[in-house]
């Protein structure tokens, strides 16, 4: 089964950032396992993109600018605390599974 994804659509600096951010999850809580999967597949559809598009740095990037890394950083720090809420949601259904 295959599935066309428009590269055109796809906001790759907004998900290199998210990428970093899922990252960053996995190495401060690495008994998260289910993130594994979703890194795998952002990979997946970064590595086909850049195969497809025939040019690396639209994917995947490059820093060209000090305001550039200010704005992803400022970028990753709100993810970073929406996804601290995201954990601990993660949390607590592992918490109502054992309870079960």
């Amino acid at each position: 089964m295959s599935v066309l994804i428009d590269c055109g659509n796809i906001d790759w600096k907004l998900l290199r950032i998210q990428k970093q951010v899922l990252l960053d999850m996995i190495q401060q809580h690495p008994s998260v396992d289910e993130l594994d999967g979703v890194l795998h597949l952002i990979d997946y559809i970064q590595d086909e993109a850049a195969q497809q598009i025939g040019d690396e740095k639209v994917v995947f990037g490059e820093f060209t600018s000090y305001r550039e890394r200010m704005r992803t950083a400022e970028l990753r720090a709100r993810m970073i605390k929406r996804s601290q809420s995201a954990k601990d949601m993660v949390d607590d259904l592992k918490d109502d599974d054992a309870v079960r």
